[in-house]
């Protein structure tokens, strides 16, 4: 939610600049021609001196608008998104180390600091886990969060998927990770609970072994064309032992 609430106040700023561009540039441009219009006929210091200014305001607005076309292009040609890629044993020790890859944000709860590490793009995720447990999955965003250089979440957002693909997937991480099937059997059977709101499927509390999965599944808003309109992400889960101090 918080990377679309972001994008949403940047594609806001960035459609008012437009608009600010495109005011201005067509004011100039219709001042200036106006000006030689006006002045073209006319003789005198007086009428010279407007001709230069209209030139030069005609000028002007000929550039914003050739400016405002080159950003609308650069705007249409789809940027090659940057590949991201771990290959992690975490079976001994979840380390935060191997996300510090650029700088990542730091915040306080009470004296401790926290460290989140965002990246998007293309992800590849290959990871051993405690119990023999192990993914290699490929997604669109990776956050990595931790405290004192230890991991206590890692959460991978895979691509949009089907509704189908959505259930397969989260059908796919029962035996591994105790998930409860019942759960799933009822997201799948209500259909319409589950395109309103989001739902998360866990272990039992008695059956977390560390780290514990949480899987979530959500229509995603607002709805791409096709029908891969669901957002799956797998979170995994740590003990904050700092916290429990």
């Amino acid at each position: 939610m918080l990377d679309q609430v972001l994008l949403a106040q940047a594609a806001l700023q960035g459609i008012q600049l437009l608009t600010t561009l495109a005011v201005v540039a067509t004011a100039l441009l219709v001042v200036g021609l106006v000006g030689l219009a006006v002045t073209s006929r006319v003789t005198g210091a007086v009428a010279k001196s407007m001709r230069v200014l209209s030139r030069i305001a005609a000028g002007l607005g000929g550039l914003g608008m050739a400016l405002l076309v080159a950003v609308i292009v650069a705007a249409g040609i789809p940027s090659r998104a940057q590949t991201y890629e771990w290959t992690l044993d975490l079976r001994e020790q979840a380390a935060l180390e191997p996300f510090l890859r650029e700088p990542c944000s730091t915040w306080k709860i009470g004296a401790r600091d926290y460290r989140d590490c965002i990246y998007e793009g293309n992800i590849r995720l290959n990871a051993r886990f405690p119990g023999d447990r192990a993914v290699a999955l490929s997604g669109r965003a990776l956050w990595a969060s931790g405290h004192e250089g230890r991991l206590t979440s890692l959460q991978l957002f895979l691509e949009p998927m089907s509704r189908t693909e959505a259930q397969s997937t989260a059908e796919g991480l029962i035996d591994a990770w105790s998930l409860r099937p019942q759960q799933i059997a009822d997201w799948a059977a209500d259909p319409a609970a589950a395109e309103q709101r989001a739902s998360y499927f866990t272990p039992e509390d008695s059956a977390r072994v560390e780290p514990w999965l949480e899987v979530s599944i959500r229509r995603i808003d607002p709805q791409p064309r096709g029908d891969r309109t669901w957002a799956v992400s797998l979170k995994w889960h740590w003990k904050d032992e700092a916290a429990a101090q």
